[in-house]
């Protein structure tokens, strides 16, 4: 389930966290969560208010907040750019009682749109990873997803719109092609897409075709991954790839730190040998 909001202007993402700030307002009494991603390309980051009161605040761009509890029914919700310049993004959204709901602010500084989506974090039958793709970049046209060579995995998916969720094998590593809809026309090749056993993912394109910034960024909503504040993985390569910490690169991380200390102390007694 989708609903769009109404569009305005503003003006002008295994694991590193960076958490935006989340406001205790309206925990109380909460039978629904709303989390945010923010897709506007040209904005820094957002801030989202709800009924009045800031309730995420800083999300950057190509990124996303954890889930916040709020009360079902009817809200006001407003997405701000920051720093806070022009016109913010307002519109009534309705969350349901038990759901988890996604607002996705997307589009560019100039125009911009928000699309709520209904979000389904249950476990994925075994040896598979469920995935959703939303179409977040406001100049390109309609795509299709599918593995090259393959027939599509989401088809005609406009602007705006979400398809899905799919059901992949994993563990897997995928090459994945975002082509024009009903066309060969790759324009996005991803060759490294890993989901794991358990997951469930959306993928979000952003950026713009017409200056070759196209991207997407994958957001975990549930299984192998997921840290404590529901946050998807930020650290996000060109094209959106999770990149994840080896334990051979921490090796090397601290050999290095233990030669820099090392050369340290070795200028620190070569300087009080000298004084002497």
């Amino acid at each position: 389930m989708r609903m769009h909001l109404a569009a305005a202007g503003l003006g002008a993402a295994t694991l590193l966290l960076l958490a935006p700030a989340v406001s205790p307002a309206n925990a109380q009494s909460a039978t629904a969560r709303l989390r945010a991603v923010n897709v506007v390309s040209g904005v820094r980051a957002i801030n989202v208010i709800v009924d009045g009161q800031e309730a995420i605040r800083n999300i950057p761009y190509r990124s996303a907040s954890p889930y916040i509890p709020l009360s079902a029914g009817a809200h006001a919700a407003a997405v701000e750019p920051v720093p806070a310049v022009g016109a913010s993004l307002g519109a009534a959204v309705r969350l349901n009682d038990g759901m988890a709901q996604t607002l996705v602010a997307t589009g560019g500084s100039g125009a911009s749109q928000a699309i709520l989506l209904a979000d389904d974090d249950t476990t994925p039958a075994p040896g598979k990873a469920r995935v959703r793709f939303v179409h977040a970049s406001p100049d390109t046209p309609a795509v299709d997803v599918a593995v090259p060579g393959k027939p599509p995995v989401f088809s005609n998916v406009s602007y705006g719109q979400s398809q899905g969720p799919f059901e992949l094998d994993a563990p897997h590593t995928y090459a994945l092609d975002i082509r024009l809809a009903g066309t060969d026309t790759v324009v996005l090749h991803d060759p490294n897409v890993t989901v794991l056993d358990g997951q469930v993912v959306t993928l979000f394109t952003t950026g713009a075709m017409q200056n070759n910034t196209l991207s997407w960024i994958p957001v975990l909503y549930a299984g192998p991954g997921m840290s404590a504040a529901s946050m998807p993985a930020t650290g996000m390569g060109p094209s959106g790839r999770r990149m994840a910490w080896t334990r051979p690169a921490a090796l090397l991380l601290l050999v290095i730190a233990m030669f820099a200390l090392g050369a340290a102390r070795l200028v620190e007694r070569t300087s009080a040998v000298r004084r002497g």
